[in-house]
């Protein structure tokens, strides 16, 4: 199924703007959390080979949590803060 995008009339006031894109974001991080290889923390790999995965492990929180490598550091989608 294609992705439909969520439109938004020019004319509508910034609180309606930003509620697509947040729904949009989270429909994003559904998908990726749905579609992400699930690893735990010493699993994941630092060679760029995945760019995301659902953290089973994570210490700050008690539930799997989407993450993201940048380049350098694994990342919650959270919050921006590194992979405990």
């Amino acid at each position: 199924m294609a992705k439909k995008p969520i439109v938004v009339d020019a004319s509508a006031p910034a609180w309606a703007h930003k509620l697509a894109a947040d729904v949009a974001s989270a429909f994003e991080t559904a998908d990726l959390e749905r579609r992400g290889k699930r690893l735990a923390k010493a699993d994941l790999p630092r060679d760029g080979s995945e760019t995301t995965a659902v953290v089973t492990d994570e210490a700050s929180l008690s539930a799997p949590i989407l993450a993201y490598f940048d380049g350098a550091d694994w990342r919650r989608v959270t919050d921006g803060g590194k992979v405990t």
